[in-house]
């Protein structure tokens, strides 16, 4: 009787587990039936805005649906990436996760939005971008050897912008400061844009910057060129050294770029949705315009992403509580 009723049970459990397999495969098959949210942790014209713009606008071709760029700046870019964590996990509504506010969240918030490693279900890497550590032309440093000097000899005097507390400038900043051994002062602003107006007025002496962003300026004298944060130099600046050349051995910064939808996401729709992800960002067009932007490609798979933020998690942890950052 026992052996007969374990068979039954495990009957019951095998026809559950393949009835969940077989909707699981359908809600694959059927999506996505409207369109796609993504929301995007920064304001408009930033890379992560311009990359959700270009990912979604080709959605319709992939997928059937638009995807729509949704801008929810916040919290360093968490604000966003929360929103997806805590939104249904049907692939309807996914981010435009930024490594470093993925990465920093846990050691920045005593009671923190979202756990980077069990929140979000990966769904496609996309781009790659390192930064240029700039100047006003006021600074008196010609390169980043004199820079780093005159911050040591002026302790707290020289100040440097960052898109806000958290996000990657800040963090490479505060990097290079420890790893530099300078004391300089931090100014956060809601976005990278937006800070630039103040570097070229003189009013921020210092600033990790995308080359796309700086070269105009570099051009016409406004800004000045210490380092690139890449660990060679880029092929677009050739004459411009990295911060490893400018006497800071080791430092590398950069941050990745990746799509994330909320965790419990079936499979078969997180796999489509990457698909069409990978299939876009393989465009000869979008390629094009990623290059324009200075990012290189990062195309990643779900379970690479997870085990880069996991190690980057490592990383930020330490130096955020090094640092002393908080922002609640």
């Amino acid at each position: 009787m026992f052996f007969r009723q374990s068979i039954g049970i495990i009957g019951a459990a095998s026809v559950l587990a393949l009835v969940a397999v077989t909707h699981a495969a359908a809600q694959g098959d059927q999506y996505p039936s409207k369109p796609i949210r993504i929301l995007v942790g920064s304001v408009p014209g930033g890379t992560p805005d311009l990359i959700g713009r270009t990912i979604g606008e080709k959605f319709q071709a992939y997928l059937g649906q638009p995807g729509v760029a949704e801008n929810r700046p916040g919290a360093g870019g968490a604000l966003a990436a929360e929103l997806v964590a805590k939104s249904p996990p049907d692939g309807y509504t996914v981010v435009i996760g930024i490594s470093t506010v993925l990465a920093s969240t846990p050691a920045l918030y005593r009671n923190a939005p979202f756990d980077p490693l069990t929140s979000f279900a990966p769904v496609a890497g996309t781009a790659i971008q390192d930064f240029l550590l700039v100047v006003n032309p006021a600074v008196k440093a010609q390169n980043l050897r004199e820079f780093i000097a005159l911050a040591k000899a002026e302790p707290g005097k020289i100040n440097y912008a960052s898109a806000g507390n958290s996000s990657p400038h800040h963090l490479g900043m505060e990097l290079l400061k420890r790893a530099a051994g300078i004391d300089i002062v931090h100014v956060p602003y809601r976005g990278a844009p937006a800070a630039v107006p103040d570097l070229l007025s003189g009013q921020i002496s210092a600033m990790l910057i995308s080359y796309v962003i700086a070269k105009p300026h570099l051009a016409a004298g406004k800004m000045r060129a210490l380092g690139m944060t890449s660990p060679e130099r880029r092929a677009e600046a050739p004459e411009i050294p990295t911060v490893i050349e400018g006497g800071v051995p080791g430092y590398t910064h950069n941050t990745w770029i990746a799509v994330l939808a909320a965790a419990g996401t079936p499979a078969p729709i997180v796999a489509k949705l990457g698909a069409a992800i990978d299939a876009i960002i393989a465009l000869p067009d979008v390629k094009t315009r990623f290059a324009a932007l200075g990012l290189d490609p990062w195309s990643k798979k779900p379970d690479e992403i997870l085990a880069t933020i996991r190690s980057e998690v490592a990383v930020y942890t330490k130096l955020i509580q090094d640092a002393g950052i908080r922002v609640d």
